[in-house]
């Protein structure tokens, strides 16, 4: 299974996790215009089904349901008005 990250996303995770254990959690859940929508929150250990990846000082993990779907992606964050945050 694969996954990247981008440079920006990154920075941008080392500079909103609150403590510098903490790890991106990204999922897939039910919801949104078609049918699935990204989820993000901060979590501080790896579960047994998820996937770890790790990026300069920067961590991510995905749960093995939602790597399903994530496998290949990239995760990205902008800082314009229209594509603020992070994306997929």
């Amino acid at each position: 299974m694969k996954f990247n990250c981008s440079s920006s996303a990154i920075k941008k995770i080392c500079i909103l996790r609150p403590t510098p254990s903490s790890i991106l959690r990204v999922g897939i859940v039910g919801g949104g215009c078609n049918g699935f929508m990204y989820k993000f929150s901060w979590d501080v250990e790896k579960r047994a089904d998820d996937s770890l990846f790790s990026f300069d000082d920067a961590s991510i993990i995905i749960d093995a349901k939602s790597m399903k779907l994530l496998n290949g992606s990239i995760l990205d964050c902008g800082e314009g008005l229209a594509d603020r945050g992070f994306f997929i």
